[in-house]
């Protein structure tokens, strides 16, 4: 180091890039803990968000097929829904969408003349469909990652870092 500039340079560029290390480790491990969560649940007994996602996947494909034994098959929403179940067995994240298009079928099929078992089947999947949903609402994930996402990436110098360290918001299925 032959000048005073140049090691007040390297200084500065090495607290900076332990701020932002140090950042994204503490912002990542409060991350990692809500994560946690979501797919082990609050006692680590595998019981969290993921699986009711999960149940929500399964309600929505049972759903599609009463309604295909219903005759639905060429109904918008049956194509929509049937799109968005194969897109969940896929692996995307299309949740929040499959709610809208599982409601839209079966007010479709409230319309038919079911026979006794499937208004029961479509009575048990709205049920279902809504226990779910508040199941998600409470579930401690849910707050978990509402804190986090508002109280600590929305609050100064979280906000700033979580940007330029790559930390992003923890997903809400409510």
């Amino acid at each position: 180091m032959g000048s005073k500039k140049t090691a007040l340079a390297v200084l500065a560029a090495a607290v900076v890039l332990a701020t932002l290390f140090g950042s994204h480790r503490s912002l990542n491990a409060v991350r990692r803990q809500a994560l946690t969560v979501f797919t082990q649940g609050e006692y680590g007994d595998g019981i969290g968000v993921s699986s009711d996602l999960k149940r929500r996947g399964e309600v929505c494909a049972n759903l599609r097929e009463v309604a295909h034994n219903n005759g639905l098959d060429n109904s918008e929403a049956y194509r929509r829904l049937d799109e968005l179940v194969t897109d969940y067995l896929a692996g995307e994240d299309v949740f929040d969408e499959l709610d809208d298009a599982a409601q839209a079928l079966m007010d479709e099929m409230a319309a038919l003349s079911l026979s006794e078992r499937d208004a029961r089947h479509l009575s048990d999947f709205q049920a279902e469909l809504g226990s779910i949903r508040d199941t998600i609402r409470r579930d401690t994930y849910t707050q978990m990652a509402e804190d986090f996402n508002t109280g600590t990436l929305g609050a100064f110098p979280a906000n700033l870092l979580s940007r330029l360290t790559g930390v992003r918001p923890l997903p809400l299925y409510t």
